[in-house]
C-alpha cells in the first residue's frame, strides 16, 4: 500500500512539473506573439502610402511629364 502512495505522489509531482513547464511555454509564446505583433505594426507603418508620399509622387509625375499606364509598369512620355 505504501508503494501505491509513493507512486501517486511521484505522479502528482510529475504533473505539477509538466504544468509549470507548460506555463513557461505559454509565457514564452505570448512574449513572442507580442514581439511579432510589434514588428507587424512597424512593417505596416513602413508600407503605408502616406499623403506626403502621394504629393511627392504627383510632383515627380508632373515635373517629369510622365504618364503611367495603369495596365503597365512602363512609363510613356506625354507630348508637351
Amino acid at each position: 500500500m505504501g508503494n501505491f502512495f509513493s507512486r501517486q505522489q511521484a505522479w502528482v509531482a510529475d504533473v505539477k512539473n509538466r504544468s509549470k513547464e507548460r506555463e513557461k511555454q505559454i509565457e514564452k509564446a505570448m512574449a513572442q506573439k507580442a514581439i511579432l505583433k510589434e514588428r507587424a505594426e512597424q512593417f505596416s507603418k513602413l508600407c503605408t502610402w502616406t499623403e506626403e508620399m502621394e504629393a511627392e509622387y504627383q510632383a515627380y509625375e508632373n515635373d517629369c511629364h510622365v504618364n503611367f499606364d495603369s495596365n503597365s509598369l512602363l512609363a510613356t512620355p506625354v507630348p508637351v
